[in-house]
C-alpha cells in the first residue's frame, strides 16, 4: 500500500509495483530472491546484463537482507519512473 498523503501518480506506481512483486514472488515468501527479480525486470522491460540486474538488485536490497522485501521494490519501482528520491516517501 502506498504511504497516505502522497501524488495520486506515485500512488499509481507504487500500486503497479506491488503487483509485479506479487506476480513475481513465485515462491510467495513475501520477498525476491535476486532470481526473481532478474525475472521481473526482464518480463517488464529491463533488458540489461545479468551482471547490471545483480547490481541493481544489490542497490535497491538497502537492508542487505539478500532479498527485496516488498517495500523496496516499490520504492525503486517508483524511483525508477521518475516518481521521486528512493524511500521519499
Amino acid at each position: 500500500m502506498a504511504p497516505v498523503g502522497v501524488d495520486p501518480r506515485i500512488q499509481q506506481l507504487f500500486s503497479q509495483g506491488s503487483m509485479i512483486f506479487r506476480i513475481f514472488d513465485t515462491d510467495f515468501s513475501g520477498t525476491l530472491k535476486p532470481k526473481e527479480f532478474r525475472n521481473a525486470m526482464r518480463h517488464n522491460g529491463y533488458n540489461i546484463p545479468e551482471f547490471e540486474l545483480d547490481r541493481m538488485f544489490a542497490m535497491v536490497d538497502t537492508d542487505r537482507s539478500g532479498r527485496l522485501s516488498e517495500r523496496e521494490f516499490c520504492e525503486f519501482w517508483v524511483y525508477s519512473h521518475g516518481g521521486g528520491t528512493p524511500g521519499g516517501f
